[in-house]
């Protein structure tokens, strides 16, 4: 319990400090943010490796790895917009394709290394890579060197820098789409953390939940993919689109507990990919939409920063339930609701 308690924190925390990121970004730029934020997320695999006791990793591992992997992450869902405008929705694809990749070959590639190299030393290859990212974010190039004026002089005051971002909150727009996603977080991810649980009910083995895993990974690549070229087509309503894919989403999560067979879980984690690769794409697309360009780095991490609270306690909240009940049935069920509602609060937003 207490282990997965320093994943959840950390995880937590990589949204939840957004605002702190939004902050930096725009007083220095999305690269510094980012180099800074592989260079803590090294620091923190390095000295975790260092570790001899849980309650150690809480510092070494949830606070700095939280804190550098929302300078490292944040920047990019809204980097694109400086660099691309036809090919927005594309680039923002391919980008978001990334993380998927990374599940299928994280899990296995991980295990590997413990096997071979122990857990302390497969944290220091970690770490190495993180510190490589660090290294690469060096050579993005900024598409303009802008001068600081008279008035940027004055708003270099923390105070009057904070009245200024906290001004966003006055936008009824951003209020609405803040509070749809909000909404939306809280039962989103139950699926994606309790599935393989669900499976294993079901009388799968551990082998096919791992499969499970990377099917979806494959899946929600792909869906981003496609999707990130259909918003670029401009033929369909790109709040409508992700309306829908929510709408999608907690249907086929409260449907899921009437599948029975390891096929149909496999039919059904493809769908939710599927999804899943339009719902991503649209996230960031949608927030740079919704508020003016300068605003745009500040709204994400708000964005996410409301969104982190939801988020963090969804699953927990499911596996409470499960434990109560002793059954994913009422949990899943559960789950739709919130991304259902969320998706009905988005028709407030005019468009």
């Amino acid at each position: 319990f207490v282990s997965a308690w320093v994943g959840s924190i950390a995880y937590g925390l990589s949204m939840f400090v957004g605002p702190v990121t939004g902050l930096t970004m725009k007083r220095f730029g999305h690269k510094f943010a980012m180099v800074l934020g592989g260079f803590l997320c090294s620091i923190s695999l390095c000295a975790s490796s260092f570790v001899q006791g849980i309650d150690q990793l809480f510092f070494t591992f949830s606070f700095i790895y939280g804190v550098g992997a929302c300078m490292s992450i944040t920047p990019t869902m809204t980097l694109g917009q400086d660099y691309f405008d036809k090919y927005l929705g594309v680039s923002v694809g391919i980008m978001t394709s990334g993380s998927s990749i990374g599940t299928l070959i994280m899990a296995p590639t991980t295990q590997t290394l413990i096997d071979a190299l122990g857990w302390r030393n497969t944290f220091r290859v970690y770490a190495g890579t993180c510190l490589l990212t660090s290294i690469l974010n060096l050579f993005i190039r900024p598409i303009t060197n802008r001068k600081k004026t008279q008035s940027d002089e004055l708003r270099t005051s923390p105070l009057r820098r904070l009245i200024a971002e906290l001004a966003l909150w006055k936008n009824r727009v951003f209020i609405v789409w803040t509070t749809g996603i909000t909404l939306v977080m809280f039962g989103y991810y139950i699926p994606y953390v309790h599935l393989v649980s669900f499976a294993v009910d079901q009388g799968a083995t551990v082998e096919q939940g791992s499969i499970i895993i990377m099917v979806f990974g494959a899946s929600t690549a792909t869906g981003r993919l496609l999707f990130g070229k259909i918003v670029q087509l401009g033929l369909l309503n790109r709040l409508h689109m992700h309306q829908l894919s929510m709408i999608l989403s907690g249907s086929a999560t409260m449907f899921l507990p009437l599948i029975s067979s390891y096929d149909g879980l496999l039919v059904f984690i493809i769908f939710f990919g599927l999804v899943d690769g339009c719902f991503v794409v649209l996230l960031p697309l949608m927030t740079c939409s919704l508020v003016r360009t300068d605003k745009v780095a500040l709204a994400w991490s708000f964005l996410i920063c409301s969104s982190s609270i939801t988020f963090t306690l969804g699953p927990p909240v499911a596996g409470f339930m499960y434990d109560a009940l002793g059954s994913y049935n009422l949990p899943f069920h559960f789950a739709g609701v919130p991304v259902i509602l969320g998706a009905l609060v988005l028709f407030l937003i005019p468009w």
